[in-house]
C-alpha cells in the first residue's frame, strides 16, 4: 500500500487497502488506525480539503487514544505513528488556517522537546515537528536556530532524509536576516 502510495498509483493503494480490510487482522485497534491513516493520505491525495481532513485525522486517533484532544497531549504516551498522525493534523489546521493552529503547534512543538525518544524515533519525526514549528514562530532568531538544531541532530545522524529542505531554508532565513 505504501509502495503504490508512494508511486503515485492511488487507485492501486486503495484498491489493495479495501481488500486487506477483508483480513482478521483489522479487527485489532493498531491496524484500524492504520486504515484511517492510509485512508486520510489517499483522500488527502484526491485533494479533500484541509478542514474535513482534519476530522478525519481526528477520527484515526481516537481509535487509539479514545476522546483525544490536545489540551491532554501531555498525558498521553505516543506511539510514532501516532506523532505522525498528529503532525499531519497539524498541518492540515496549519493549511486550513484555524484560529487555534499556531498556539496547538507552538504547544505540540514544546511537549515534543520535552519527551523521551529513541534516536532513529527522533530523527524521524523531530524534523517534521521543528519545520511545523518554524511555520508559526515569529522570531527570525528562533526559526534560524530550530532550522540549525535540526541540522546538527541529521548530520550527526548520518540521516540525509530531511537534510535538503533545511539546508534550503537555513540559506533562506539567513538571506531574510541579513
Amino acid at each position: 500500500i505504501d509502495e503504490y502510495l508512494l508511486s503515485g498509483d492511488i487507485a492501486s493503494a486503495e484498491s489493495l487497502l479495501e481488500e486487506s480490510l477483508d483480513t482478521k487482522e483489522f479487527s485489532e485497534q493498531v491496524y484500524k488506525q492504520y486504515f484511517q491513516k492510509v485512508r486520510c493520505v489517499i483522500l488527502e491525495k484526491r485533494g479533500l480539503s484541509s478542514s474535513v481532513l482534519i476530522n478525519e485525522i481526528i477520527s484515526a486517533l481516537e481509535i487509539t487514544i479514545p476522546s483525544f484532544c490536545l489540551e491532554n497531549l501531555d498525558n498521553y504516551l505516543l506511539a510514532e505513528d501516532e506523532w505522525l498522525l498528529l503532525f499531519m493534523l497539524l498541518e492540515h489546521s496549519l493549511m486550513a488556517n484555524s484560529p487555534q493552529y499556531a498556539k496547538d503547534i507552538t504547544n505540540v512543538y514544546r511537549i515534543f522537546n520535552n519527551k523521551q525518544f529513541d534516536q532513529e524515533a527522533w530523527i524521524m519525526l523531530y524534523p517534521k515537528i521543528a519545520w511545523l514549528y518554524m511555520q508559526v514562530c515569529t522570531s527570525l532568531d528562533e526559526r534560524i536556530s530550530v532550522c540549525e538544531n535540526v541540522l546538527f541532530s541529521l548530520r550527526e545522524n548520518t540521516r540525509l532524509l530531511h537534510l535538503d529542505a533545511f539546508v534550503q531554508a537555513k540559506c533562506k532565513l539567513y538571506k531574510e536576516k541579513y
